[in-house]
């Protein structure tokens, strides 16, 4: 992972490196999804979760996509984060992401809330 700010902005890439993945825990998507409002193109969470903000904000912006897309076959994948600042452990519980744009499929756009701060945005794609 490699990270940079760029004009006020906070950019982080992932980079192939040819190394094994050498761990793994498990993961309960359920246990945000549960704890998730759905209202006018917009999802939030209410309530405390084990989970990092990235993680919480991935799972937020699944179901997000889903709920407005429901007819559409495939799988939803994150591709790019785009934030003003790191994510803090307070951001956990007062996450909102608000759908913004649907370029056919190829590549979603969200903007995401720390309560009525807003943070950056957050892109998925369609396979």
């Amino acid at each position: 992972i490699f990270i940079s700010t760029i004009e006020g902005n906070t950019y982080g890439y992932l980079v192939d490196t040819g190394l094994d993945i050498n761990g793994r825990y498990a993961f309960d998507e359920e246990a945000i999804r549960s704890l998730c409002i759905l209202s006018d193109g917009a999802i939030s969470i209410r309530g405390l979760v084990k989970y990092t903000p990235i993680e919480i904000v991935v799972v937020m912006t699944k179901l997000l996509h889903q709920t407005i897309f429901p007819e559409v076959k495939g799988k939803w994948l994150f591709t790019q984060l785009e934030l003003k600042r790191l994510f803090t452990p307070e951001d956990s519980s007062k996450l909102v992401i608000k759908f913004k744009h649907n370029f056919n499929y190829a590549l979603t756009k969200s903007a995401i809330q720390s309560g009525t701060s807003e943070l950056g945005h957050i892109y998925f794609s369609l396979v």
